[in-house]
């Protein structure tokens, strides 16, 4: 393990950092990281009040300040930096037949389609159980569309959670959204817009795994 007093430095820079951040963020991250914070204020602590014949008591590892810096990572990223950009996104329209969008689906790798209207507005999102749930009615066609099945694939329909975030939100917020429904209805999506409302256009979408 790489010890150094220049860590040291280093480390009480990026402890006052951590400070200034937003109170609420701070809270919330001291919440989450209630351990670790506790093991940078002893640290901290210690090396401004406990110097010895002017030295510092000891050195700081470089994982310890490998650590501060990914939670100051995680306090400063922004989820409309993470996000899969409204240009890269695949979607399908309502017109579109499901036997397309499971084809779109299979070929890339997908769970969810997203359906935007005129104004980039997401009003619907093709997923896995919305298609189960439209072969259990049996008697299905190949021309079948989005549109004459939407009630299964409508985002507020029940079955699964989807999310609206602002894009100015920091990776935390992202993070909590995912985890705050693990133990009921998993979050699968977050749409980003402007002020994180669902009446406002898309400007990305975030998944767990690009937060988490």
């Amino acid at each position: 393990m790489d010890y150094s007093t220049e860590y040291n430095e280093i480390f009480l820079r990026k402890y006052r950092e951590l400070e200034n951040i937003d109170p609420n963020l701070y809270a919330s991250l001291k919440k989450h990281y209630r351990e670790e914070f506790e093991t940078f204020r002893t640290l901290r602590n210690s090396l401004t009040h406990d110097e010895v014949e002017g030295h510092y008591p000891f050195a700081v590892s470089k994982d310890v300040v490998d650590y501060i810096d990914a939670i100051l990572e995680i306090a400063t990223t922004k989820v409309i930096d993470l996000c899969t950009p409204l240009d890269a996104l695949v979607t399908v329209k309502l017109n579109t037949t499901i036997r397309e969008a499971v084809s779109i689906m299979d070929i890339k790798g997908f769970s969810y389609l997203p359906i935007l209207d005129k104004n980039q507005r997401v009003i619907a999102v093709v997923s896995e159980k919305g298609i189960i749930s439209y072969l259990a009615e049996g008697n299905i066609s190949p021309n079948d569309t989005v549109n004459d099945f939407k009630r299964y694939f409508l985002i507020n329909n029940g079955k699964e959670k989807f999310s609206f975030l602002s894009a100015s939100d920091n990776l935390d917020s992202a993070r909590k959204t995912f985890e705050r429904n693990k133990n009921t209805k998993r979050c699968e999506l977050i749409f980003l817009t402007k002020n994180g409302h669902p009446e406002e256009a898309v400007l990305g979408i975030l998944t767990p795994h690009d937060v988490l």
